[in-house]
């Protein structure tokens, strides 16, 4: 739920899924296990990152995400 919420916070999301447990193989599931699908709005309409003080790319907003979610 946090990072779904830290997500959700960010002015480059345009949507996110996320799924929880259910990846193990025979019917069995991970409650440990977990995917985000997340889609940023077109470059242009991302808005301006505070902390960097310009609009983030792709690969660096990757960069800030995967930060932010080791912290939770």
């Amino acid at each position: 739920l946090k990072v779904e919420q830290w997500f959700r916070s960010r002015s480059e999301v345009k949507q996110i899924y996320a799924s929880v447990g259910g990846f193990g193989s025979g019917g069995s599931s991970d409650a440990n296990t977990s995917m985000l699908f997340v889609s940023l709005l077109p470059k242009g309409q991302r808005g301006v990152d505070a902390e960097s003080g310009k609009e983030l790319s792709q690969q660096e907003f990757m960069a800030l995400a995967r930060k932010e979610v080791a912290k939770i």
